[in-house]
């Protein structure tokens, strides 16, 4: 009988195979990648945020390019949105759940402001109504997600969807995937 490590070390190869073997994955995360760095570049922030899992994900990635991932340099202006508590539940609680990203961004953002969602389901009211916002004021954004139907559409929107169904494994490949972005936003920013 197969336990539960190989079983779900069995399922990530899987979803891992399928994206190394389509190319369009490779594009996508190149545009990711670049659509980063040029906010970077040219004076803008990141803002990143996600819901339970994807809200350690998000501090995580912010604390690679704000800290260090493996370049020495000066922090890089990346903010994730889940960071304080008290911000949090007092829109929670003063406006709504839904509320908590979008209010934050709402007298925050600036022209080259990028805002990336995590959502496995693809479907967090609170980070689509952030994606929202970000559209209405012209700020681009990236939705990292799994394979699911979404309501937002692709028109000013970078979407990568993780082809599976089962969150854990969704959650899994965004962490590489954030990764692979910190890793190549530090190669363009901090390579002395």
């Amino acid at each position: 009988m197969e336990n539960s490590f190989k079983k779900n070390i069995n399922k990530n190869k899987d979803t891992l195979s399928e994206i190394l073997e389509n190319e369009e994955f490779n594009k996508l995360f190149n545009d990711l990648v670049s659509i980063s760095i040029n906010s970077l570049k040219n004076g803008g922030s990141i803002y990143i945020a996600g819901n339970g899992g994807s809200a350690s994900q998000a501090d995580h990635f912010a604390g690679e390019l704000v800290g260090r991932f493996f370049i020495e340099g000066e922090s890089l202006k990346v903010f994730s949105l889940n960071a304080n508590s008290a911000i949090i539940t007092c829109i929670a609680n003063d406006f709504s759940y839904d509320e908590i990203f979008s209010q934050q961004l709402s007298g925050q953002l600036n022209k080259n402001d990028l805002f990336i969602g995590l959502s496995t389901s693809g479907n967090s009211k609170n980070i689509i109504n952030a994606i929202e916002l970000c559209n209405q004021k012209g700020n681009s954004t990236i939705l990292i997600t799994g394979d699911s139907d979404i309501s937002i559409s692709l028109d000013n929107n970078l979407i990568f969807k993780v082809p599976s169904k089962n969150t854990p494994t969704i959650q899994e490949v965004h962490i590489i995937l954030l990764h692979s972005l910190a890793e190549e936003i530090e190669k363009a920013l901090r390579n002395k």
